[in-house]
């Protein structure tokens, strides 16, 4: 039996032993706690329970290039929070956005971190 063989067949009995192990998992419960969001990348709970997300945008109107390598550029990243009751509100706008045109794979800010005495942190990333 050959390296790839192996390797396919060793694949094989990891994908069976999970199967196996699903039925006995418990189902996760999922809710949704806002709507509307402009391409959400990562959460974190602040000291008041308040769900705070970092919104990647949808990059901008100022474009270079054309077709699939058009890159656009616009101030549409966010942070928003969600109160308990389903409140949104924006902490702090005015990012760095950029993705193609109507922002598909929009890059910008995509962490958010809230400390302890309530201050937000956000993380912006790069693009090509």
């Amino acid at each position: 039996m050959g390296s790839f063989s192996r390797r396919l067949a060793a694949a094989a009995a990891v994908a069976a032993v999970s199967a196996a192990a699903v039925p006995a998992a418990q189902a996760a419960t999922v809710e949704t706690v806002a709507r509307g969001l402009d391409n959400p990348r990562s959460v974190s709970i602040g000291p008041d329970g308040a769900v705070y997300v970092a919104n990647t945008g949808r990059a901008g109107r100022r474009c270079q290039g054309e077709g699939d390598e058009a890159l656009c550029l616009g101030k549409t990243g966010r942070i928003v929070r969600v109160a308990a009751d389903g409140t949104k509100s924006t902490v702090a706008r005015g990012f760095a956005s950029v993705g193609g045109p109507g922002g598909p794979f929009a890059q910008g800010v995509h962490g958010v971190s809230v400390a302890p005495d309530g201050t937000v942190f956000a993380v912006t990333g790069s693009a090509p």
